[in-house]
């Protein structure tokens, strides 16, 4: 059977009406369908972005029919709306079992509904084989070009029957929550008392550590299983989207229903995530949503969950900026622990210190830094902000774990990296590759299956993805550099051959202003983490650091040791000569130029707020 397609653009509407992976009920296999026109010319298929969201969708225009498969299931389509125009439009979706057209959706999106709305109906079975299905919008007469656009997106047929369904999979990524301010890790207790609690339900590993100390790196790893040097670094997240497939692609592929939201900047369709996403959820554009609003967030991703959740098995990825700078008491409670670690200094308002990108970049290049208490004060904020996140989350996977497939989903949450805070050095993230800043937490749950559990060697973010399709019973479908953890999950081994884990960071802006270099300079730096020891190289400023686990004192390498991690680090970089009087600098990871992508003023302004250069 031939594969469905995973591109930007295709022509057949090939993948949209999807199958459940082995296991599902006879009579569920993937159909390639292909819609047309009543003058014969094929659907042209697309991603639209439409007020924050994103859907693989075709401009509707008049009436178009495919077949569709004869037994029952349910319909799920999305129908937008972009212009000027203050007229309504009319969506309507038939379906012909030889015996005539029987309107099975039918919805009218007001002037003021632009955006995306989803719909379900269900279908109901009948004897054929086959049937037709015919999807007309009505457009008012004389709307003009370009001042009223209607589109159908992301229509799926899922499959009705008796048997046993896949597992579902919830992907939650806490951006910004490094291990060490949780209080299972020696942070403040009360602060992360209920991810904690969820960590002790949940298989924990310990020394799960980042790929790269910055969200848009580190995510795309964590959807590939690749390390940034197996997708030349920056320049594989591009403008037409993801140049390696993903955990959703293949899920997608394998007939799930994929989902996301998350707060519009760097984890957004402006880099390619939505690719292999039926829904993408980018964000409320406008306003401070580029500050984290896990609240709303999350509140959608359960809503999501409660219409769409039990229809067929799915992913849904759920991120939130909430603990990312600037740091902000989001209420009385979080305020209150924040003042409780650390006073506010004279002059502050109350709620923060007035943190922006700007000067958190000046005080890691060594202008304008903060003073000890400043930087303490923000430590205290980001653990208030991570207490109002705590309960947030508690909120959602309480409403996620009483929902009727909750029994079939594997939950996993992680971070993409951490916050430092070095009155005496850098502060924030993206300029070292510091512990606290790669060391992040990840736990996976399935009842009855991962209650429970440790595990305290090194693994990577890498990781994630291939443990999650073996699971899922999809091992080998995803080319990665990671390894599936399962068997630690199941219990059947106590541990792993034992293997490094790298991270790596290319651009650290501050850091070269503070040398007088153009900040567009490559620091070439890496670090590989092995059971007991660290290493860390660095072109500029140039040095070698080797310790030992757990600790935090250097030690004077041996000439075997230093061997040893070079001839690693050698081999993480695609095999080049290592050298260790000059900086390596990387050709494939060059930001400028082609593989940069064109961001609109909105995107830009939210990654400025969060500090990223971009």
């Amino acid at each position: 059977m031939p594969r469905c397609l995973t591109t930007r653009r295709v022509v057949l509407l090939c993948g949209w009406l999807a199958t459940w992976a082995a296991g599902a009920a006879a009579g569920s296999e993937i159909a390639e369908i292909a819609l047309v026109a009543a003058d014969g010319v094929p659907v042209v298929v697309e991603k639209v972005r439409l007020v924050g969201a994103t859907r693989d969708a075709f401009r509707a225009r008049g009436t178009v029919e495919g077949a569709l498969p004869g037994h029952a299931g349910t319909l799920v389509a999305s129908t937008g709306l972009r212009g000027t125009a203050a007229d309504d439009v009319a969506f309507r979706i038939e379906i012909d079992d030889g015996g005539g057209w029987t309107e099975v959706l039918a919805a009218t999106v007001a002037a003021d509904g632009r955006g995306w709305v989803d719909h379900r109906a269900d279908v109901a079975g009948v004897a054929s084989p086959w049937r037709r299905i015919r999807l007309r919008a009505e457009l008012p007469d004389g709307a003009a070009a370009g001042e009223l656009e209607a589109f159908w997106g992301s229509l799926r047929y899922l499959p009705g029957g008796d048997g046993e369904r896949p597992l579902n999979v919830v992907l939650i990524s806490l951006d910004t929550l490094g291990a060490r301010y949780l209080g299972s890790h020696g942070g403040v207790p009360e602060a992360s008392r209920h991810i904690d609690g969820f960590l002790s339900r949940a298989f924990s590993f310990r020394r799960a550590y980042a790929t790269y100390p910055n969200t848009l790196v580190s995510h795309a790893s964590l959807f590939s299983g690749l390390y940034p040097t197996s997708r030349g670094g920056y320049g594989s997240i591009r403008e037409d989207g993801f140049t390696f497939d993903s955990l959703a692609t293949v899920l997608r592929g394998r007939g799930y229903l994929t989902a996301a939201y998350t707060e519009n900047a760097f984890v957004s369709s402006d880099f390619g995530f939505d690719n292999g996403f039926d829904w993408y959820d980018d964000g409320p554009e406008g306003g401070d949503a580029f500050l984290g609003d896990a609240a709303e967030t999350f509140g959608r991703a359960r809503g999501w969950l409660e219409r769409f959740g039990d229809d067929a098995p799915f992913l849904l990825f759920v991120h939130t900026y909430e603990v990312h700078s600037p740091y902000i008491a989001r209420n009385a409670d979080s305020l209150r622990i924040a003042d409780s670690l650390a006073p506010a200094p004279i002059g502050d308002g109350g709620a923060g210190i007035g943190s922006t990108a700007d000067r958190e970049h000046l005080h890691n290049a060594g202008y304008d830094r903060y003073s000890p208490d400043e930087v303490r004060r923000l430590a205290a904020l980001h653990v208030g902000e991570i207490h109002y996140l705590d309960q947030v989350f508690s909120e959602f996977v309480r409403a996620l774990e009483a929902m009727p497939f909750a029994d079939r989903t594997l939950v996993v949450v992680l971070s993409d990296h951490g916050d430092e805070f070095d009155p005496n050095g850098m502060i924030g993230h993206g300029e070292t590759l510091a512990d606290v800043v790669l060391h992040v937490p990840l736990a996976f749950r399935l009842p009855r299956r991962f209650e429970g559990g440790e595990f305290d060697d090194p693994v990577s973010l890498v990781d994630v993805a291939p443990t999650i399709l073996d699971v899922l019973g999809m091992p080998d479908t995803l080319a990665t550099d990671g390894r599936s953890l399962r068997p630690l999950l199941d219990g059947t081994v106590a541990a792993l051959e034992p293997r490094p884990v790298f991270a790596e960071l290319q651009r650290a802006p501050a850091t070269c202003a503070a040398q007088r270099l153009p900040e567009s300079c490559f620091v070439g730096r890496f670090v590989a983490y092995s059971e007991r020891e660290r290493f860390e190289y660095s072109g500029v400023p140039h040095y070698e650091l080797l310790r030992h686990l757990p600790g935090v004192d250097a030690v004077e390498p041996s000439p075997a040791q230093l061997q040893t991690f070079r001839s690693l680090l050698s081999a993480y970089v695609t095999g080049a000569p290592w050298e260790t009087k000059a900086p390596w600098r990387p050709e494939a990871a060059a930001v400028d130029g082609v593989g940069k992508p064109v961001l609109d003023d909105v995107t830009r302004q939210r990654l400025e707020a969060l500090g990223y250069d971009f």
